[in-house]
């Protein structure tokens, strides 16, 4: 080999090499996108995790200051006023247990509104199927409060011995503890306690009650 044909061979080489550095950087800048990205994403949707209702000090002293109050005492931003076509079952609970964007349970009023887009943390989730179907869910009630929902049995879809909601217009959802039931009663628009039989009778045909976690971030506010 010549002199001349070594100087080709180290030129490709050399270009060989720094073809392969860039590739190497625009790689490793790609996975650090990526990676950002990702923590980005996480940081906007936690995964939810949940906890028992104790860490709550959930009573019903508390819970019953909300009876006879309106989604208007309610929403602090305003979304639903009395006598609208909404249904604020869930809202309500979301309010009472600010299930907002970071307890990552659905929609929330926050999104509904102009004001509610500056102000994400005082949003409480509206749909009770998005609510239900992102918890850990129950066998049965924990006495020490847990959510409850209500449902016709055509809109549940069971896989093993759990359950997914579907979107049927009659659903229904609450806050259980210790027998009793606060939920919104959409006919009189308030707040209304029932003992757990009462409930069960919220529709006719065929129910199914189902129970659930609340969410981690789950924290009770006590009604003004």
């Amino acid at each position: 080999m010549n002199f001349r044909s070594i100087r080709v061979v180290f030129a490709c080489s050399t270009c060989c090499a720094g073809v392969a550095l860039l590739l190497g950087l625009s790689m490793a800048a790609k996975a650090a996108d990526d990676m950002k990205l990702r923590q980005e994403y996480l940081r906007d949707h936690p995964e939810p995790t949940m906890t028992m209702a104790n860490n709550l000090n959930l009573t019903a002293t508390e819970l019953d200051k909300y009876i006879g109050k309106s989604i208007e005492d309610i929403c602090p931003l305003k979304y639903g006023t009395v006598g609208d076509e909404g249904n604020h079952c869930a809202h309500f609970v979301g309010h009472a247990l600010t299930l907002n964007h970071k307890a990552n349970v659905g929609l929330t009023c926050a999104g509904m509104t102009w004001e509610g887009r500056k102000k994400k943390d005082e949003g409480g989730c509206l749909r009770v199927n998005e609510v239900y179907n992102r918890v850990d869910h129950l066998q049965d009630a924990d006495e020490k409060g847990c959510l409850i929902c209500i449902t016709m049995t055509s809109n549940v879809t069971k896989k093993g011995d759990d359950y997914t909601m579907g979107s049927q217009s009659r659903k229904h959802i609450g806050i259980y503890l210790g027998g009793h039931v606060w939920h919104y009663g959409n006919t009189k628009d308030k707040v209304k306690k029932q003992a757990l039989g009462e409930f069960k009778k919220h529709y006719s045909g065929k129910t199914i009650i189902l129970y659930s976690k609340f969410p981690k971030t789950a924290a009770f506010v006590s009604a003004s």
